[in-house]
């Protein structure tokens, strides 16, 4: 089937701001508007070859249309925040143009959203099997431009009036910590993204399913969106998964140098679309520890796109395979569905417990409830809801706990003791439960059942 055209249209703006504090002279960024477009729909494969982005690179600080892409050439060694950050003294980080931002693309098809980052020397320090580990981005979406949206955003600052974002991604290696590789809505509804890297091209690749944008009835073909894109370092433990920075010039071993060692410090060491060097360390300045500020962030590319052929996902998913394991004081369900999609189960005598759910988008689900009576019957429900938020909802279903086991025993039998031990009490002071996590299907692993000694 032929598609249509492509349309990209960018705009590249950088706002005056004032500096982080008080005591510093303001910095001014001189705004730039170009446009570019037309470009066509493009399907990415997203395994960290950047070979398939096939565009020319423009001039520095620039952008192109060619070969169906749009390409920013961001200026090489501005890696600075605002322009006076160090890197981390260890040698995992302390790699010259790890986190310089040298380009960024973006093109789509119908299904999804495609976007390249490209940093001047990219490692897999810590072996992440996303095929990067010590890099992290946030990529802010305005599907409307109306003055609504989110201002407060990640990696600790804010965005300018006017551009609050609807969706956010967190690009990071996959399961490190609980936003990465996610998009998220304003209301903290996620769907599953894939970032894929690869250091001997400097490249992540990222796709970001539109069916999870377009499920509120966001305009997808047609529309405009604009973006913004915040490069840092990776932390599992520092604020919101990012690395902190710290006051002294040097830094430390694992936090960057050069900020001003309060909350206010933004964790971007590199930001897209900023229309001059000086336009990034201005706006990466323009916090103000003594009124409690953020900095603002005002650098942003308008894109809009042509007929992309995307339809809207209306299905929910199916529920099939339904299996329920009850013992006297739990019982596992498990279920699977035709596309990935989350797990929750409303139960009780009554419906009267809790919902069990689990942060997940999966196929093969499973939850289990705990601290049951013997010989209750108790019903459950299965809901599970796709990345585009429709609801499979199954029929009502029940089960009866057995009865409780008799006491422990023990017995001879020749030379060899056994001690029969009781089942499903695998719950340590009656309140234990397994973790929930689908990396290990933990479900009775601590349920000592008996013990042979001769």
């Amino acid at each position: 089937m032929k598609r249509s055209s492509f349309l990209i249209v960018l705009v590249v703006s950088a706002l005056l701001v004032a500096t982080a504090l008080s005591a510093s002279a303001p910095r001014a960024a001189a705004a730039t508007i170009a446009q570019f477009g037309p470009v066509g729909p493009k399907t990415i494969a997203v395994d960290g070859d950047s070979s398939d982005w096939t565009g020319a690179v423009p001039t520095s600080n620039t952008g192109v249309t060619d070969a169906a892409e749009f390409i920013w050439n961001d200026t090489a060694g501005d890696d600075t925040g605002d322009g006076d950050y160090t890197y981390p003294k260890s040698p995992d980080l302390n790699r010259t143009g790890l986190f310089d931002l040298v380009e960024v693309r973006i093109t789509a098809d119908g299904s999804y959203l495609y976007v390249l980052i490209k940093v001047a020397n990219l490692s897999n320090t810590w072996s992440g099997s996303d095929g990067f580990s010590t890099i992290a981005a946030a990529l802010l979406i305005d599907t409307t431009q109306d003055g609504s949206g989110m201002l407060s955003a990640r990696p600790n600052v804010e965005v300018a009036a006017g551009s609050g974002w609807e969706y956010w991604a967190k690009i990071g290696q996959t399961g490190w910590h609980p936003e990465n590789a996610k998009i998220f809505d304003t209301t903290g509804h996620w769907a599953p993204i894939q970032n894929r890297a690869n250091p001997a091209f400097n490249s992540v690749e990222v796709s970001i399913p539109l069916a999870f944008i377009g499920k509120d009835g966001t305009l997808v073909d047609g529309a405009t969106w604009r973006f913004m894109l915040l490069l840092g370092s990776f932390d599992g433990g520092g604020p919101n998964g990012f690395r902190d920075v710290l006051g002294p010039p040097w830094g430390a071993d694992w936090q960057f140098g050069g900020g001003s060692d309060s909350p206010y410090d933004p964790q971007a060491i590199d930001i897209a679309f900023a229309a001059t060097p000086a336009g990034q360390e201005a706006e990466l300045a323009s916090y103000n520890v003594a009124t409690q500020t953020y900095a603002t962030i005002s650098s942003y590319a308008d894109v809009t796109f042509g007929t992309l052929g995307f339809v809207a996902d209306t299905t929910p998913p199916t529920i099939s395979g339904v299996t329920v394991t009850p013992t006297f004081n739990s019982a596992r369900i498990e279920w699977a569905t035709d596309e990935i999609a989350s797990t929750m189960v409303l139960w009780g005598v009554n419906f009267d417990n809790p919902p069990v759910s689990r942060d997940e988008f999966v196929t093969a689900h499973s939850v289990t409830l705990s601290n049951l009576q013997p010989l209750t019957t108790y019903y459950y429900r299965i809901l599970s809801a796709d990345i585009a938020q429709n609801w499979a909802v199954s029929d009502i279903g029940s089960f009866t706990t057995p009865a409780a086991p008799p006491s422990n025993i023990a017995a001879w039998v020749g030379n060899t003791f056994t001690w029969l031990d009781a089942t499903g009490d695998d719950v340590g002071d009656g309140d234990y439960a397994y973790p929930m996590t689908n990396l290990v299907d933990w479900f009775g692993r601590a349920d000592l059942t008996w013990i042979n000694m001769t």
